[in-house]
């Protein structure tokens, strides 16, 4: 565990952030339901310490930190589905940097929201929610369809088709977060269409420590109707 708190440390203030001692407490909590469950569950690749401190958890407080730049009023109420939400990425991060913000989580497979709803319960995340469905059906409910401000899906499919699965989530104006490698983001191109489903609101590239690839993310942003 001291493996995993100093590199999510160092790697956070890396790239300017500070993580407070209760987020880094909740993260903590966090990385040690993943290493209980992911042997028999699956949630991520991956639960090296050092690795997951970098590429899981200071990844998604990147995340966090740019949804957050976007947000004109910083007191806002702001509601955020993560679609896929797996082991709880970028959601609970992003719910631990900003605990004003309300969430809800998605997906798909039994025993991964039976580990989200474990992980909101032991990390007292009182302002998140967990749906299990299918994100082409929830979208289209009431109670999901044109409601979000933000919507994350980390790992779950390219970004052109992430894109598609978010866009029926958010409201007039809402912003999609595509977490990509830099290259494979260079390959959007919603902006500048006259037609455009989505315009690219902004971006930004960063490089975590020891992987090799640049990442990127993108904020795309659906057309007020």
């Amino acid at each position: 565990m001291n493996l995993f708190r100093d590199a999510l440390i160092i790697e956070a203030q890396r790239h300017g952030i500070a993580v407070m001692p209760e987020a880094l407490e909740t993260c903590l909590r966090h990385y040690a339901l993943l290493l209980k469950w992911n042997p028999r569950v699956r949630l991520v690749g991956s639960v090296e310490p050092e690795r997951a401190a970098v590429e899981l958890f200071a990844d998604s407080l990147m995340a966090a930190r740019f949804a957050a730049s976007l947000v004109a009023e910083p007191t806002a109420r702001i509601a955020v589905v993560d679609i896929g939400a797996g082991g709880g990425f970028p959601g609970i991060v992003v719910q631990v940097a900003r605990p004003q913000w309300r969430l809800t989580l998605i997906d798909s497979n039994a025993k991964k929201v039976s580990f989200l709803k474990t992980a909101i319960r032991e990390l007292a995340l009182t302002e998140t929610v967990v749906t299990r469905g299918r994100a082409e059906e929830l979208a289209q409910m009431e109670n999901f369809s044109q409601k979000f401000d933000f919507a994350f899906c980390r790992a779950v499919a390219p970004p052109e088709v992430a894109l598609k699965l978010a866009l029926p989530f958010l409201k007039a104006g809402g912003l999609f977060v595509a977490q990509t490698g830099a290259m494979e983001g260079e390959t959007l191109s919603f902006g500048g269409k006259k037609d455009a489903v989505a315009v690219i609101e902004k971006t930004e590239t960063y490089r975590l420590t020891g992987v090799a690839t640049e990442r990127k993310l993108i904020a795309i942003k659906k057309p007020q109707e």
